[in-house]
């Protein structure tokens, strides 16, 4: 895999590196319980700056276990070890579910890092549609650089989905963050202290569905999100941010669409929305923005190609630059071919396009 690092301003020195992995996968199903392990390793090689050559270490364990028919437990724990200002991505795993988000903010510089990435989800199904859950999710990043904070992310979370008739459903979520902060005195920010970007986070998403037919119908959501930082820091900001970081806020998002499930190996979700963002102290925001779930899967003898599209609102807290509320789209497609049972090769092409509002 090879790869154009393009530093910001600051740095001027831009690079293609150049990324051979080696891994394994061992998997052990069984009847009620199930354990996977990955693992790869990869050498990043520097074609102009060869002094930047480095190891990097990717891992994943997933752990399920049916304790009845209708009620299970999902573990997923994602690691990563490298340099790299490219290489945190997302986690995948082979049904198409990201197990790990990854870092798309941009690094501008070139030092070692650390991610871990755990999540435990309890699910319990009590009908043919009908299923509520319980999630727990615990991530950290560390830098060996002050260039950047050292974050980690807590964020318990339940939901359900319930249809009432065939035709007629309603999910609900909701969802509490707390995220920490720590290091970083070299950071780009006007920032003083460890732990002054430390926050609490409390959303919540309800959704009704209607069915047309057995295969699409459409749908209206309403989202909300309310952000307090620790400290009462309305006071301070972010260079370039018009003294809308570290600002306590309020998002309204009501969004509408229509969404599709042809078959198994093809489910869509699209539509579009307006938020509204009530910043205290500070300068409201709205817009528009697109929202979209899409997973679509091409399974042959030897090889299939998996696509994956996304859009919506969210933010990036727990990155390399902590951009904060975002509007975002992304498209991802990873091919696989199985020269054995035993032996396969990949290939991943991915675009996002990220709008970071304060």
């Amino acid at each position: 895999m090879e790869r154009q690092y393009l530093p910001r301003k600051r740095d001027k020195r831009s690079d293609f590196i150049t990324t051979p992995t080696v891994g394994f996968t061992l998997e052990m199903p069984g009847q009620t319980t199930g354990l996977s392990l990955s693992y790869d390793v990869g050498y990043n090689f520097y074609a102009k700056n060869d002094e930047n050559d480095s190891w990097q270490h990717n891992a994943l364990a997933s752990f399920w276990h049916n304790f009845t028919r209708e009620t299970r437990l999902d573990f997923n724990n994602a690691f990563l070890y490298t340099q790299d200002p490219l290489g945190d991505q997302d986690v995948v795993n082979q049904e198409g579910t990201v197990v790990a988000p990854g870092d798309y903010t941009g690094r501008s510089g070139l030092n070692t890092y650390y991610r871990n990435y755990s999540t435990a989800r309890l699910t319990h199904q009590f009908g043919p549609e009908n299923s509520t859950y319980a999630q727990f999710i615990y991530g950290f990043l560390k830098n060996d650089s002050d260039q950047y904070q050292d974050s980690q992310e807590i964020s318990p979370s339940v939901g359900m989905t319930y249809w009432f008739s065939t035709w007629t459903g309603i999910e609900l979520e909701g969802a509490y963050l707390r995220g920490l902060y720590e290091g970083g005195q070299a950071a780009a920010n006007t920032q003083d202290g460890t732990d002054q970007d430390d926050f609490n986070e409390v959303s919540g998403r309800v959704r009704l569905n209607h069915r047309l037919s057995p295969t699409y119908g459409f749908y209206e959501q309403y989202r909300q999100i309310y952000r307090n930082y620790d400290g009462n820091q309305a006071n301070q900001a972010q260079a370039d941010t018009d003294g809308q970081q570290n600002l306590d806020y309020m998002v309204y998002a009501p969004s509408v669409g229509v969404f599709y499930q042809f078959d198994p190996t093809l489910t869509a979700s699209v539509g579009v929305g307006y938020y509204y963002q009530q910043v205290q102290n500070g300068k409201d925001q709205q817009g528009p923005f697109p929202t979209a779930e899409i997973n679509k899967l091409w399974d042959y003898q030897r090889w299939s190609v998996r696509t994956r599209g996304s859009a919506g609102i969210g933010s990036d807290d727990f990155s390399a630059q902590n951009e904060g509320f975002t509007r975002y789209a992304q498209t991802d497609i990873i091919g696989r071919y199985n020269f054995t049972r035993q032996f396969y090769g990949e290939a991943s092409f991915l675009y996002r396009y990220s709008d970071y509002i304060n």
